[in-house]
C-alpha cells in the first residue's frame, strides 16, 4: 500500500473533511431547491385555477349583467302598458 509523507497526510485529510462539508452543503442546497420547485409549481397550479375562476366569473358577471338589463326593459315595458291602459 502506499502511503503519504507525512507533510502530506494532514492537510490531504483536511481537503478531504472540506470536501465532504461542501457535498454536505450541496446536498442541502440540492433539497431546498427541488422544495423550492414544487412549492412554485404548486402556486403555478393555483394561479390556473384562480385565472379559469376569474374568467367563468367575469362570463357569470356578464350573464348577469344581461339578465339585468332585459328585466330593466321588460320593466319599461310594463310600465308603458300600464301607463296606456289608465
Amino acid at each position: 500500500m502506499f502511503q503519504l509523507p507525512g507533510d502530506l497526510s494532514y492537510p490531504l485529510e483536511l481537503l478531504h473533511c472540506g470536501l465532504m462539508a461542501v457535498q454536505g452543503s450541496l446536498n442541502r442546497l440540492n433539497g431546498s431547491a427541488l422544495a423550492l420547485s414544487e412549492f412554485l409549481q404548486l402556486h403555478r397550479v393555483l394561479l390556473l385555477l384562480l385565472q379559469h375562476l376569474l374568467v367563468h366569473h367575469c362570463s357569470l358577471a356578464g350573464l348577469l349583467f344581461q339578465l339585468a338589463h332585459r328585466l330593466f326593459n321588460f320593466t319599461d315595458l310594463l310600465t308603458d302598458i300600464v301607463v296606456h291602459k289608465m
